[in-house]
């Protein structure tokens, strides 16, 4: 059985104590075989998604001049399109009728190109299309009430992002060109991950927080709702 996935959201970066800030604003739609078939006893799901985002930002750029008191304030405006190819595997165990422990291994290629932009005399960049593999790890328990037509879970994983494309970016600073080339092609992160589903007639809703950190001490904290319906 195929699902159509259709997802918006909006993300706000706050850098440096408001000194710049990026806002986001996306879509996404594709498809999804939630139980594509069963290996060794486990799901294998499977999905490809197409998606846009609009970003937004507002910095603060010091400019060693007196007309604008030492600084002054820039907005930026840019586009960027993705597209994601992966599966999953997941194992599930039933100790009871509602209570059940669930592994799952996964591996996802997210590829990005964004476009290319020029923010005031300033700083200006190329487009730049950026391919990342990720994969995760995570075990977790899950719970059935009112006859297990509502689960509550929780779980616990790794997860490694790897830059396989894209490590290149090519910009310009008060006109002068400059290549930039990260030496950091990958990052291991610890996840978090609770939520709740709930069955209601042919529609089943769901949400719930996923929090990350990695060993480069990034930190992010995510929260989603949603709705999914059969027809």
């Amino acid at each position: 059985m195929l699902e159509v996935v259709i997802n918006a959201e909006h993300s706000a970066l706050d850098i440096d104590d408001a000194n710049q800030k990026v806002d986001t604003t996306g879509a996404m739609a594709g498809l999804l075989a939630p139980k594509l078939l069963e290996v060794y006893g486990a799901s294998l799901s499977a999905k490809a998604l197409l998606g846009f985002g609009q970003h937004t930002g507002d910095r603060k750029v010091l400019t060693n001049s007196q007309s604008y008191s030492g600084s002054q304030q820039v907005s930026a405006s840019y586009a960027s399109g993705y597209g994601v190819l992966g599966g999953a595997l997941t194992k599930s165990h039933a100790f009871s009728e509602r209570f059940r422990a669930v592994a799952l291994m996964g591996s996802d290629l997210v590829i990005q190109r964004v476009g290319s932009y020029t923010e005031s005399a300033y700083f200006a960049w190329d487009t730049r299309t950026i391919a990342q593999l990720q994969s995760r790890i995570e075990a977790g328990l899950e719970h059935g009430f009112h006859n297990n037509a509502a689960t509550v879970f929780g779980r616990a994983g790794v997860e490694n992002r790897t830059l396989v494309a894209g490590q290149s970016q090519n910009y310009r600073i008060s006109g002068t060109a400059v290549s930039f080339d990260g030496t950091k092609a990958n990052d291991t992160y610890l996840t978090g991950h609770v939520g709740v589903t709930g069955q209601l007639g042919k529609a089943t809703l769901f949400g719930g927080v996923i929090a990350k950190a990695s060993v480069d001490t990034v930190r992010s904290l995510q929260a989603y709702a949603g709705i999914r319906a059969a027809f």
